[in-house]
């Protein structure tokens, strides 16, 4: 029977906000009115404590630490961090920067990367893909052998749909101690990312992929790698990203990732079968 309402197909652009998540939204909106960076006063402390508990239900998700995670609004702004933030540091040691980067990544990470090659800022190495936009390890491996101060391989590819093997990825990045950054934006909630097992140094992800709202995302950060701050006004998030704290958009990112966790493993049964 056809209905006045719309199908709609296009969830690797923006997925629906879960009316589960959007109550927890609302709830945020009206009650938690403090800023979690005030100090010495209860309201403060409750929107603190509430801005810990999405950190763990992030954490819980993609096996990473709480204090590993830097909220965002998105993940164009966490690729930007993890790349620009990287090379910034490597630019204060006098050197010019060695990052590889797959020929199909998002243009977040394409353009940031070319940007930066055009002011000769970077020396960018481009790994080619086959027709399926598949990678071929063994050019990952030597690429990574001759030495890279970042790799940059997506977890899944956004146009058309290709699943990286990032835990083989990840250990040859380990093995030449190479700095691994994964934009996992369009498979977090969607398969198992295991950030801490896998080798992974840096990892974007954004709300509006995994049914949380849009404008809020993370950049999960392993707090030995170098990185520089690319904004500036503020001592928040271990000074990496300055600003107020979006309370309501990290309870409902917080919550979007608690759900995909108990649900995810159910959803792709039901998806394959």
């Amino acid at each position: 029977m056809l209905t006045d309402k719309p199908i709609y197909l296009d969830y690797h652009a923006t997925t629906p906000v879960d009316s589960r998540v959007a109550e927890k939204v609302m709830a945020a909106m009206m009650t938690q009115l403090g800023n979690a960076s005030s100090a010495n006063h209860a309201v403060g402390d409750r929107s603190r404590e509430a801005i810990e508990q999405a950190k763990q239900h992030i954490a819980d998700l993609v096996n990473c630490r709480p204090k590993e995670i830097i909220f965002t609004s998105g993940a164009t702004e966490s690729i930007n961090l993890a790349i620009q933030g990287t090379i910034l540091h490597h630019g204060k040691q006098g050197k010019l920067p060695r990052i590889a980067i797959s020929a199909v990544e998002h243009k977040a990470v394409l353009d940031t990367c070319h940007y930066l090659e055009q002011q000769g800022r970077i020396e960018l190495i481009t790994l080619p893909v086959d027709r399926d936009a598949n990678l071929d390890l063994n050019t990952v491996e030597n690429i990574c052998r001759n030495g890279l101060d970042l790799l940059c391989i997506m977890a899944a590819n956004n146009e058309v749909g290709t699943i990286y093997p990032i835990e083989l990825i990840g250990a040859i990045a380990k093995r030449y101690s190479v700095p691994f950054f994964c934009d996992a934006s369009q498979a977090i909630g969607k398969i198992p990312i295991n950030f801490t097992d896998w080798g992974i140094t840096l990892l974007a992800l954004s709300g509006h992929k995994l049914y949380a709202p849009q404008g809020v995302g993370a950049l999960i950060h392993k707090t030995d790698h170098p990185l520089e701050a690319i904004l500036f006004g503020g001592g928040q998030q271990q000074g990496l990203r300055p600003g107020t704290l979006n309370l309501p958009g990290i309870v409902g990112l917080g919550e979007a990732c608690h759900l995909r966790q108990l649900e995810m493993e159910q959803d792709e049964k039901a998806i394959t079968s």
